[in-house]
């Protein structure tokens, strides 16, 4: 039943990576053509002197053009990026506790999800500055400071203030990576990251059980070693002095 349900699952997130795929190749290919017209059109900036006066304005259509083609493809990788991250989770919580190498296994599993994890990070904050310069070219286009301005304005600082956080979150993220700690992994809100953190109690336990039972052995061998010690070198026979008695005893 377990395998199955693994099945059923690896079926549908095929089925949604390959519409993802499609979407990319969909805004790849129009993020080609508008980069090949701005080319064709900087050709005519040096061929033409009154380029200036009817060609600025439509090139600078075809620069928010593209910066909102980039956007909606960022948007298609990150989608792709949380399918990758959500098969390692789900590749964590089906991993078989009796597995020999079930340590290992959730450890390799651990690190694919970190290091998808910093390019999800990535992408994100190449999004959001693509978000950033549209909210730019939206006040760009209003000539007075009315409540739509204000408001364009705090979307730009919320952007902003995202941008900020999700560096601060990548360096730590990072700092975390190199000291092999990924436990942090699990604080997403998902059931299914709840159901994978169940296999990493699981593991933390058992490495709790083998280093108590370690302490225990190495106590054991210790007491060993010490009557070992003893027995093969007994200590001399101590004569105890002769009691003192008083000269009225003698």
């Amino acid at each position: 039943a377990v395998d199955e349900e693994y099945k059923a699952n690896e079926e549908c997130v095929r089925a949604q990576s390959n519409l993802l795929d499609l979407k990319e190749e969909k805004f790849v290919a129009l993020i080609d053509r508008t980069v090949a017209c701005m080319k064709r059109m900087e050709e005519d900036r040096a061929r033409f002197e009154d380029w200036a006066v009817w060609g600025r304005s439509r090139f600078g259509v075809y620069e928010e053009k593209l910066v909102n083609l980039t956007v909606e493809l960022l948007k298609v990788r990150l989608k792709k990026l949380r399918l990758l991250k959500d098969e390692k989770l789900r590749e964590i919580a089906f991993v078989r506790e009796r597995e020999a190498d079930f340590k290992a296994s959730v450890e390799e599993k651990e690190k694919a999800f970190y290091e998808l994890h910093v390019k999800w990070l990535d992408v994100s904050l190449m999004m959001l500055e693509g978000q950033e310069k549209q909210v730019k070219y939206e006040i760009g286009r209003f000539d007075s400071d009315d409540d739509g301005l204000r408001r364009l304005k705090e979307k730009e600082g919320k952007v902003s203030s995202r941008r900020s956080k999700l560096r601060n979150q990548k360096r730590d993220c990072e700092k975390a990576g190199k000291a092999g700690k990924y436990k942090w992994i699990y604080d997403e809100k998902s059931s299914l990251a709840q159901v994978a953190l169940l296999k990493r109690n699981e593991l933390d336990k058992q490495e709790s059980e083998k280093e108590t039972q370690r302490k225990v052995d190495e106590r054991k061998r210790a007491v060993e070693r010490v009557r070992t010690y003893i027995q093969k070198n007994p200590s001399p026979v101590q004569k105890k002095p002769p009691r003192y008695l008083p000269p009225s005893q003698l």
